[in-house]
């Protein structure tokens, strides 16, 4: 089940978020720069944060024990985002346990619907070029927009941005009225 996120879910995402973290990205990053991203209680503060505020489409991926496995967070494209594209997914977690359900797939439709409710045409994201994540952004149709370099924790990184030029796209056909309604709940 996929469900609009609440101030109470702080801690089970900021948990999801330093686990998958740690195993999408040992590899793939420097240890200074892992180790900032797995740092929990600065995770805390920020989904403390995030759920506060009404700026951001944060959603949730249940299992079947109804417990937290993944999450997406999106809102207005920050002012780095490619041109032409208003809308930005911020975060995508899941557990890698989860990986292969759908729930990614989902999630990406939820929160692409919740953002063109809100009148939002294109959506893009950013990504490591050597995360193996970049194959599900293409198998649902990013195509890639351009490449740059930031700085994090000390560490010169690459990222990528993949866009929707039509928001509409990432949105399921069949059981997309179902997601929207349980973001709601």
């Amino acid at each position: 089940m996929i469900r609009k996120a609440t101030p109470n879910d702080a801690e089970a995402i900021a948990r999801v978020h330093v686990d998958s973290c740690r195993e999408t990205y040992s590899d793939l990053v420097p240890a200074e720069v892992l180790a900032w991203m797995t740092d929990y209680e600065s995770r805390l503060k920020m989904w403390n944060h995030v759920l506060a505020g009404e700026n951001f489409s944060s959603l949730v991926a249940l299992d079947e024990a109804e417990k937290i496995v993944g999450f997406v967070n999106g809102g207005k494209a920050n002012t780095e985002s490619p041109e032409g594209y208003d809308a930005e997914v911020y975060t995508l977690y899941m557990l890698r346990c989860q990986h292969g359900k759908g729930l990614g797939r989902k999630l990406m439709a939820a929160v692409a619907s919740n953002l063109h409710e809100k009148g939002f045409k294109a959506l893009c994201l950013w990504v490591l070029p050597s995360n193996p994540s970049r194959l599900f952004y293409e198998q649902l149709g990013g195509k890639v927009l351009l490449d740059k370099s930031f700085e994090m924790a000390g560490a010169t990184l690459s990222e990528r941005a993949y866009g929707w030029p039509d928001i509409r796209s990432l949105m399921l056909e069949e059981g997309n009225r179902d997601i929207n309604r349980n973001s709601e709940t």
